[in-house]
């Protein structure tokens, strides 16, 4: 029985450099993405997202404060039909949707604590 390991060449063409078993050209120091023996491939990063870059959330956090200062401002020159006295007040409605999700956030924080299981719950008590 022969060696195929002369017969399949590695990842640079040159033969003795593949596993027994391969196909020409594909070696699992390539497929595995980690360099290989060799250095012959560069190690590959995961897939980068959107938010991974802090350029991204710095440009998306800028544009929502422009967007919220842009629509603070347009209260001035729109005129509202109000049902209650405190809705006369510059930015009313800025400050009320924030003081409401500040209240949504911190009593979800406290439903949490009601209504989480302790660790292993769920486990089988035998």
């Amino acid at each position: 029985m022969s060696d195929e390991r002369n017969r399949n060449p590695g990842p640079d063409g040159r033969p003795g450099h593949g596993e027994v078993g391969e196909t020409p050209g594909t070696s699992s120091s390539s497929r595995s993405g980690d360099g290989g023996a060799h250095g012959a491939e560069p190690e590959r990063s995961e897939r980068q997202y959107l938010f991974d870059k802090p350029r991204n959330v710095k440009i998306l956090l800028w544009t929502y404060f422009a967007v919220a200062v842009a629509l603070v401002l347009a209260d001035l020159f729109v005129h509202r039909h109000v049902e209650h006295p405190w809705e006369h007040l510059f930015g009313f409605y800025g400050l009320y949707g924030y003081v409401g999700s500040v209240f949504l956030v911190l009593s979800a924080k406290e439903l949490r604590r009601v209504l989480m299981k302790p660790e292993g719950f769920y486990d089988d008590a035998d």
